[in-house]
């Protein structure tokens, strides 16, 4: 009896410990705020191989990509976070928000402008419910920056108001300014400079020595005069705008002046400028525009007109690159799937409330029924039911053990790949270059031949009997069904891959053509039997 009670003590012992987070863990997160650089050192002391507890993985994946996210170093692959955003999906939605916020960014800068509005929208949807002002600022700006680059002003006031009004509850005064600037701006970019004009000064903008914000500042304040058309007071505000280092910044004021003078017709005085131009980004149409209009002034119509067509190039350049559908009709459907799913689990709810009450109602009546008139016939019944039930009971209890033998046999398989995968995602996580080009371990011919052979030790040779079978499989084909066997989920199979789901459910099909298999077949059951 003190040994089952001394095993229960320990049980709940390991069950305690488990919650605790990895002490390195909680140290990075306690870091992340204020000291993200030193965070970020604390995680690559990490070795993910060693973590073996689910909510372990999912708090590495986070905070690492959140540590990356701070130190401006950038990753192409969503694969880590992914492991976040589905752990905490409905377990912590201040995480979840979190998980999704990076995801976003991630997808913003790999060009994915559909995947970045879903994270975002997602963010946002379990931000709402935490009350963390910080966290809702971070997602208001991106979407409002989205809503900007789409030419969606209106709503992009909205949100950068947002994000300084939640700034301010937070009490961080520099980024709720700075939020202020931006709406200032978003109102000049709808043509209301007395908007713009009233947002800026609410700021006290002598208290401030920063740079750059001194910069954005200045350069919205002149943007508001050339609107107004007062050119000359908006060159003397451009030039009080103090230099960052940050060119496109120091870039844009010059291009800024070049414009003014433009306005007034020193084009000689705009040409000194725009020739010291290194960055144009979305500047480039007027820079192209302003320098044709300087040699149309010139008379060197040549010059002119090559100049119209790198207008024109460019102009088409920055548009291809914008969303093709609009972030508000994503909203849009966002927040209705939202509701229907929400009216969907309430009729499911209310249908199954009906059904179980009709089904009380007729266990009732049947009962008190069979009560005085076939007391006799129910003992019988009984007895059969409870011999039918003991039958029924020891088949489950075989199947059960059947399906225990099959799913511990998958997951030590799975195992032994995951192990794989954390070791070459460590070993690229170690050299900058394979960083910066992707991690994808299947390019390692080794990590084909591990997996073969973990899956022919368990299976009798299953990847040689295959290949012989079908020839015409490729090597990739036979890996996609040793991973199907192991008990991998498509998804899983093509961040493993590093391709899109799209592209595995095509490899899918074509590899059941290559089978021959029908339509009614199952894949994974024919494997298993195979």
């Amino acid at each position: 009896m003190r040994i089952y009670y001394r095993i229960i003590l320990l049980n709940l012992i390991w069950v305690f410990i488990s919650c605790q987070p990895n002490p390195k863990l909680r140290e990075a997160e306690q870091l992340m705020e204020t000291e993200y650089d030193s965070a970020y050192a604390v995680l690559q002391r990490v070795d993910p191989t060693s973590l073996h507890i689910p909510s372990d993985k999912a708090l590495y994946a986070l905070l690492y990509c959140q540590a990356l996210d701070k130190n401006e170093i950038y990753t192409g692959s969503d694969s880590l976070i992914s492991i976040a955003t589905d752990y905490y999906e409905k377990r912590d939605d201040e995480k979840a928000a979190y998980s999704w916020f990076y995801k976003s960014r991630i997808a913003g800068r790999n060009s994915e402008s559909i995947v970045q509005a879903n994270a975002l929208l997602k963010a946002q949807s379990h931000a709402l419910s935490t009350k963390n002002n910080n966290l809702l600022a971070l997602i208001y700006s991106d979407k409002a920056l989205m809503y900007s680059s789409q030419l969606k002003y209106d709503s992009a006031i909205l949100y950068y108001h947002k994000t300084s009004d939640s700034f301010k509850i937070v009490e961080d005064k520099y980024n709720s300014n700075l939020s202020k600037i931006y709406e200032g701006y978003m109102w000049l970019m709808i043509n209301q400079p007395d908007s713009a004009e009233k947002v800026c000064k609410e700021i006290n903008i002598n208290s401030y020595n920063d740079n750059i914000l001194l910069s954005f500042y200045y350069r919205t304040l002149g943007g508001i005069y050339i609107s107004k058309n007062d050119y000359e007071l908006s060159i003397k505000i451009f030039k009080k705008t103090p230099k960052t280092l940050n060119s496109s910044y120091d870039d844009n004021t010059k291009y800024l002046i070049a414009k003014s003078y433009c306005f007034i017709g020193k084009y000689d005085s705009a040409y000194l400028y725009l020739k010291d131009l290194k960055t144009l980004g979305e500047m480039a149409p007027d820079y192209y525009k302003m320098l044709k209009q300087i040699y149309i002034n010139k008379k060197d119509y040549h010059n002119a007109t090559f100049f119209a067509e790198k207008a024109y190039i460019a102009i088409d350049s920055i548009y291809s690159k914008r969303i093709n559908e609009s972030f508000a009709g994503m909203e849009k459907k966002f927040n209705y799937q939202k509701l229907q799913i929400i009216n969907r689990e309430l009729q499911l709810k209310y249908f199954r409330a009906l059904v179980l009450i009709l089904i009380f109602l007729l266990i009732l009546s049947m009962g008190t029924a069979t009560i005085f008139f076939w007391r006799n016939r129910i003992k019988k019944k009984q007895l059969e039911i409870e011999k039918q039930l003991v039958v029924n009971q020891t088949l489950r209890a075989e199947k059960e053990e059947e399906n225990s033998k099959l799913l511990e046999q998958q997951l030590a398989l799975q195992k032994i790949i995951f192990t794989n995968l954390e070791q070459y995602r460590n070993n690229a996580l170690k050299s900058p270059e394979k960083i910066k080009e992707g991690f994808s371990p299947v390019k390692n011919e080794h990590f084909y031949i591990e997996v073969f052979t973990a899956i022919d030790v368990e299976y009798n040779n299953f990847s040689k009997r295959l290949s012989e079978k079908f020839p015409q499989l490729n090597e990739t084909d036979i890996f996609i069904c040793c991973l199907l066997l192991a008990g991998f989920e498509t998804g899983m199979i093509a961040s493993i891959l590093n391709i899109k789901l799209e592209s595995m459910n095509i490899r899918r099909s074509r590899l059941r053509k290559r089978m021959q298999l029908d339509n009614q077949v199952n894949l994974l059951d024919y494997l298993r039997q195979f």
